[in-house]
């Protein structure tokens, strides 16, 4: 009897580690790239966001430079929205 479930818990451990330990491995490894992709997403994400500003401010130095004041200050202010939008929160506030 003692056998027979020594067997028993034997032929469990080896179905555990044949079978679901390298499936929970292979789990863990997608789990951390994904989180590595993801933070470089971020990371572009913010490149293309700050881009975007640089663009607005350019267009806004193009329109001071013309000297075409309307334009300029829609362009200003949809640059400093843009801006403003990309300021980390301070105390709980955006």
């Amino acid at each position: 009897m003692k056998r027979a479930l020594f067997n028993v818990v034997v032929l469990i451990a080896g179905a555990y580690k044949g079978g679901y330990w390298p499936e929970h491995r292979r789990l863990r490894d997608a789990e951390a790239q994904e989180r590595s992709l993801q933070d470089r997403l971020n990371a572009a994400e913010a490149h293309v966001r700050l881009g975007d500003i640089l663009k607005r401010s350019l267009r806004v130095s193009d329109a001071v430079a013309a000297p075409n004041n309307a334009e300029a200050d829609a362009l200003s202010s949809a640059y400093f929205d843009g801006v403003r939008g990309e300021r980390p929160a301070r105390n709980g506030r955006r």
